[in-house]
Order: structure tokens, then C-alpha cells, then sequence
């Protein structure tokens, strides 16, 4: 993989290395890159595996330690084209796992849609409203 220090693989398409981690996407999973030194956090493509909450505990794992060795912010980079009721609620996990430390930590949202997807628009500004983060809304 580019970008990797000592990189090792952990679980089922999980690598590690000393600065990013990585979930690599299936047919009905998306893409998980925390990058540590860059402090961003993206999920890109498609969300609808059959064990949601077995694939997002990864990444609220993943969100965890980051939290505990990073202190000062995170970018989050959501760039779903698509995700299923069920990942979803997991989805809302993630931006209350983030809205928790919106006091100690400085946390920005860039939510990507497609122009012409106003219900991943509107869904944007449901979590934008729920989390009371800030949201930035991009066309691709």
C-alpha cells in the first residue's frame, strides 16, 4: 500500500500502519481511511454489509484510539454514494462518537453528494442537526 509504515495486516482487510489505518471496501462495504498524521477520517462508497454492526465497530475501534492518541482535531470525510437504513444507525454512532468530543477537540464534517441527490443532501443535514457539528456540504 502507498503511504505505509511498516504496515501489517490485522483483520479481515484491516491494515495498520504507524500512521493510517485502512479498511479496504468490498461489493457492499466502503472504503475506511484514519489517516493519523493528516487527522482525517474518510468513508467513501457504497454501505450496506450484511453485519453493519460488526463492520462500523471497527471503525468506532478505530475512532477510539485515535481519540486516545490524538488530541487536537479531526476532518471527517464522508463520500457515501449510498448506505442501507441499517448503516445508517451505524452512521449516527459515528457522528455521536465525534459530537463527544466537539468540546475538546476541533471537528469538521465534509459531507460529499452528488448534485442531483437531494436525500443524501437532506440526510447530510438530518446528522448536521442531530450531531451539532459543522457540516460542509460538497457537490461531486
Amino acid at each position: 500500500m502507498d503511504n505505509y509504515t511498516s504496515t501489517s495486516t490485522i483483520d479481515n482487510g484491516v491494515q495498520l500502519g504507524a500512521k493510517k489505518i485502512e479498511i479496504e471496501p468490498s461489493q457492499s462495504t466502503p472504503k475506511v481511511i484514519l489517516d493519523y498524521q493528516q487527522k482525517v477520517l474518510t468513508i467513501r462508497g457504497r454501505s450496506s454489509p450484511e453485519s453493519t454492526q460488526n463492520f462500523y465497530s471497527r471503525v468506532y475501534e478505530m475512532l477510539d484510539d485515535y481519540f486516545q492518541t490524538q488530541s487536537t482535531e479531526l476532518t471527517f470525510n464522508m463520500e457515501l454514494v449510498y448506505f442501507n437504513t441499517s448503516s445508517g444507525k451505524c452512521l449516527f454512532d459515528v457522528f455521536r462518537q465525534l459530537s463527544s468530543r466537539k468540546d475538546n477537540m476541533t471537528i469538521h464534517v465534509n459531507w460529499h453528494y452528488e448534485e442531483d441527490d437531494d436525500d443524501m443532501l437532506e440526510t447530510g443535514e438530518d446528522f448536521a442537526d442531530a450531531s451539532g457539528l459543522p457540516f460542509k456540504f460538497v457537490t461531486l
